[in-house]
């Protein structure tokens, strides 16, 4: 029992957004820190076009003009996309435990949700070559697809229509105060 001077909306808007920050600092903070000791040793010079495969941004690929225009704000906007996803990664964890109360596996269960999105995309290999796994599109170098706006926007979207609902949903609906 849980006794507050708030309702139970405001009380499980708070919780997600702590969850969701939580997660997004978790991921951010590592960065952060790679970004620094890296700066600290390869000097901070503009990128060039002429043999974009020495960089990795291949032309085309998502916010490549920005890479090669402002290289930092391509790397903060990157930051930015993981720290939203791992924001995202983390309310799975409150949603699923409106559902199951074993510890375990509300831990265990974004990470395998995580490889079967990761893993689908080899059923759609060499017929959408756009990158659909969270694990390859975070990643400010393509991998093996380029990355689409339009996927990520989708799958952040989905990820915070789902946990968000169930989680305000449910929250409000069964916990006791």
């Amino acid at each position: 029992m849980i006794v507050t001077r708030s309702n139970k909306w405001q009380y499980f808007l708070t919780k997600y957004i702590a969850t969701f920050t939580a997660g997004g600092v978790v991921i951010l903070l590592p960065l952060i820190l790679n970004f620094i000791v890296v700066a600290l040793f390869v000097p901070a010079i503009s990128p060039t076009q002429l043999n974009p495969y020495v960089y990795g941004v291949e032309i085309g690929a998502i916010w490549s003009s920005l890479f090669y225009t402002h290289p930092l704000v391509y790397t903060i906007l990157y930051l930015l996309l993981d720290f939203t996803f791992g924001g995202l990664f983390a309310t799975i964890s409150l949603a699923i435990s409106f559902f199951i109360k074993n510890r375990i596996a509300i831990i265990l269960i974004p990470f395998f949700l995580l490889f079967i999105l990761h893993y689908s995309r080899t059923f759609l290999q060499y017929k959408f070559y756009k990158e659909i796994s969270p694990l390859n599109y975070l990643h400010a170098i393509a991998i093996e697809n380029p990355a689409s706006t339009v996927i990520i926007l989708i799958e952040g979207i989905l990820l915070f229509i789902m946990t968000f609902g169930i989680t305000m949903r449910l929250g409000v609906k069964r916990e006791v105060f």
